[in-house]
């Protein structure tokens, strides 16, 4: 998978999720889990140059926070990561 596929699903799931709520939420969790590489709570604790230069490892950590928001119902952080993405294009292809 591509970097720019891998942005697209993810942005596709966080688009779901703003339409849908709690229950495209819930729906789009195995969705996410699939990405290659990703899981919850990836890449916690690394220093921010761990992720200088390197968009993949800056989209499994977005997708992992995403889904640990998912696993524990935070619908508040949610809500939160939807207006950060809607505000910010780091998710498109630069």
């Amino acid at each position: 998978m591509t970097d720019k596929e891998f942005s697209d699903a993810i942005r596709a799931s966080i688009d779901r999720i703003d339409e849908g709520g709690v229950s495209a939420a819930l729906a789009e969790l195995s969705t996410l889990q699939a990405l290659p590489g990703v899981k919850s709570g990836i890449h916690i604790g690394k220093p921010a140059k761990f992720f200088e230069g390197n968009r993949r490892r800056q989209m499994e950590w977005f997708a992992g926070q995403v889904i640990d928001i998912i696993e524990k119902q935070s619908w508040f952080a949610m809500n939160s990561i939807i207006n950060a993405c809607e505000q910010n294009t780091s998710l498109e292809e630069k």
